[in-house]
């Protein structure tokens, strides 16, 4: 997942995450001064993973979602969201 986020200057990385999750311009600056920004996007806020994925999909990260989606499908949930 870090990795699908992490390109800074490609559309759809942490930058759009964070503002996905509300977060304003000087908190987006100072995610990029850290060393693993992505990771500090992601467990910023708390959040469920299906609004996660909505997020991914928002930004065009397709690919994240589905990396989400197939691990969620691999851990055998069988509570009515997952549907398994």
């Amino acid at each position: 997942m870090i990795i699908k986020l992490a390109p800074p200057k490609r559309a759809g990385n942490y930058k759009d995450l964070a503002d996905q999750l509300k977060w304003d311009k000087e908190k987006i600056l100072y995610f990029e001064s850290l060393k693993n920004p992505t990771e500090a996007v992601l467990l910023s806020r708390t959040i469920t993973l299906e609004e996660l994925c909505t997020m991914l999909v928002a930004i065009g990260k397709y690919d994240a979602e589905l990396l989400i989606k197939e691990w969620v499908k691999s851990q055998d949930c069988k509570c009515t969201a997952c549907s398994n």
